[in-house]
């Protein structure tokens, strides 16, 4: 297929498909296991992938029309992949959500989805489809429910009828993770997926010989492009596990990749810190990572103390710090946007951190206090694929290396903007720079260029401004996650309200571990919370929150939800196992946090 890969003349990723399905057919494509560490992982190759999507397409063509919307409700297996790529062969556009799980928040959330995309129809497996139909049966109006993994039901292969589908046509909706605002269907055209994973295969060097594989789920992005369809864009492998089972267990990822001797395996920075935490020396035992060829690591901020732990705590088992590949990429822009895949250890900046306050991206030596961030990659690396400015966003100015603005992208990557949000496409997607330069993709990200280098430092929306400084959340989180041991496990939300005389307080709600944590260890936490803000960033907290282990929102991919954060603390819905609340906040706030003084244990 290099030949084909070459002259362009596979356009989508089903012609790619069908063309791997002549040309290798026994090769195996996409498999999952249910346990990495000792059972059997059920592959298909890539003729039997194609023949079942074909089944599929010809089951959606008998009441769907191309164009049509469907929502994917799936358990992580095997039955996933002909559904997804069965929307692809028949030109009905796919957008995939986690299954309904009783909770109200998720159940709004697909609610939502449901009406966003306009689907015609949900497609599910037999084992979801009882859960499927109990929650459609609430809808004013319930859609149809396909259940495509029934062989008494699917027509045979030859039913499909090729419905011309090319490259500028909707591949599949991508939901944002609705991290800062609720979630929106980035629409991705076939030519997106394929110009996306060139791009990432001559970053990488990935090719059909590659093995990847993961816990990553498929309604996320970095799941749904990294470790299913860009494996087959090259006619490669891919072997996928549950994220529920990594998070049961972490170490069976491990398993995974030494046992099927993965070369590409992505992980989000909470993957790694989670797996420092929670694998034991006895859970590793055996184990071997000196083949993992690349950790790609991204969807959100990328820690230089994570990687330096998780390379320490690993390395016995021949991990190599070179294996990290940090990157910058979001649905908006397929996925990759940019990528340190050098063959080196990641590539960390010290830097000024009363500097950067001002927006000044400037270098200290490595025994000087300052803030470290993660190189993301090589702007230049892209070429024309993907164009890239750092941008005042106020101004629209380009700004010069080392100076913190906002990532704008430009190139054939980048999707076409929102489904059916004709404002936000063109605020978001259509963005023109001070000097002239148009068609620019507004990330609100914060980032400066090094030396040609990505760092990456924020977000627009999450940025604190505390007496005329900008400071960032995450670096507050990092400051309460090291304040007491009861913390370093635990994640944290800082965001800010409006307190006394229309002032801006700062908030800190952070998880604590609940065993030992009497009245006096959360009270001693509390004050060293508030002790280590006025040390590092002279700051005087309008209020500090102590919860349980995951009473701190976070999206799928694990960042932070600070904005639904806020809003639960101002509406009184954190459960605080602890909290202090300064006066200058305190007649504003809900009384729950008031003399709130309880054993977490």
């Amino acid at each position: 297929m290099d030949e084909i890969q070459e002259t362009g003349a596979v356009t989508t990723l089903v012609s790619r498909l069908m063309a791997y399905a002549r040309s290798v057919p026994d090769k195996e494509a996409a498999g999952f296991v249910a346990d990495p560490t000792d059972g059997e992982a059920r592959f298909l190759t890539y003729s039997a992938l194609d023949r079942e999507s074909r089944r599929v397409a010809g089951l959606l063509q008998r009441d769907l029309s191309v164009g049509d919307r469907a929502l994917l409700l799936y358990t992580p297996g095997a039955a996933f992949f002909p559904a997804f790529l069965g929307c692809l062969y028949a030109g009905v556009v796919p957008a995939v959500a986690p299954l309904p799980d009783g909770q109200r928040h998720r159940s709004d959330r697909l609610r939502e989805m449901v009406h966003s995309v306009g689907a015609s129809v949900l497609l599910t497996e037999a084992s979801g489809a009882e859960e499927v139909d109990t929650w459609v049966s609430s809808f004013d109006a319930p859609l149809p429910v396909v259940v495509t993994d029934r062989d008494e039901l699917l027509p045979e292969a030859d039913a499909w009828a090729d419905p011309g589908v090319g490259p500028d046509d909707v591949a599949f909706l991508q939901f944002t993770s609705g991290s800062t605002s609720a979630p929106r269907g980035v629409v991705v055209r076939h030519h997106n997926i394929i110009d996306n994973a060139e791009y990432m295969r001559r970053l990488s060097g990935a090719g059909s010989e590659s093995r990847f594989g993961g816990w990553l789920p498929m309604h996320h992005d970095f799941g749904l492009l990294f470790l299913f369809l860009f494996p087959l864009c090259f006619g490669a492998r891919t072997l996928h596990m549950s994220a529920s089972a990594f998070l049961r267990r972490p170490h069976s990822w491990f398993r995974l990749i030494d046992r099927f001797g993965l070369d590409f395996s992505p992980s989000p920075n909470f993957g790694l810190d989670y797996c420092v935490r929670r694998i034991t020396d006895e859970q590793t035992e055996g184990i071997d990572l000196s083949g993992w060829r690349s950790a790609f690591t991204g969807a959100e901020p990328v820690r230089a103390p994570t990687l330096r732990r998780f390379g320490e705590r690993f390395g016995p088992l021949g991990f190599r710090p070179e294996t990290f590949a940090p990157g910058y990429g979001l649905a908006e822009a397929t996925l990759v946007a940019t990528c340190d895949t050098r063959d080196l250890p990641p590539s960390v900046a010290r830097v000024d951190p009363e500097r950067l306050e001002k927006g000044e991206f400037h270098p200290v030596p490595a025994e000087e206090l300052g803030r470290e961030i993660v190189c993301c990659g090589d702007v230049e690396a892209g070429g024309e694929d993907m164009r890239l400015r750092i941008v005042d966003p106020g101004s629209r100015r380009v700004l010069p290396q080392g100076t913190v603005g906002e990532v704008w992208l430009r190139g054939s990557s980048v999707a076409h903007g929102y489904w059916n949000r004709p404002d936000s496409t063109d605020v978001t997607f259509r963005a023109a720079t001070a000097d002239g330069e148009e068609g620019f993709l507004r990330t609100g990200d914060l980032a400066a260029l090094h030396e040609g280098k990505l760092y990456i430092t924020g977000r627009i929306k999450e940025v604190i401004i505390y007496n005329g400084r900008n400071l960032y959340p995450h670096d507050l989180e990092a400051m309460a996650r090291s304040a007491d041991p009861l913390l370093e496990n635990g994640y944290g939300a800082a965001f800010t309200v409006l307190g006394a005389e229309d002032k801006e307080e700062v908030v800190v709600v952070h998880e604590v571990r609940p065993r030992g944590a009497d009245t006096e260890r959360l009270e001693a936490a509390l004050t060293r919370i508030q002790q280590f803000a006025s040390r590092e960033f002279g700051m005087v907290l309008g209020g500090t929150v102590l919860v349980r282990p995951g009473g701190v929102k976070r999206t799928t991919s694990g960042k932070i939800q600070r904005l639904e954060m806020r809003s639960d603390f101002l509406r009184g819905a954190l459960k605080p196992l602890a909290a202090r609340i300064h006066p200058t906040l305190g007649a504003l706030v809900p009384d729950v946090y008031h003399g709130s003084r309880r054993s977490a244990g």
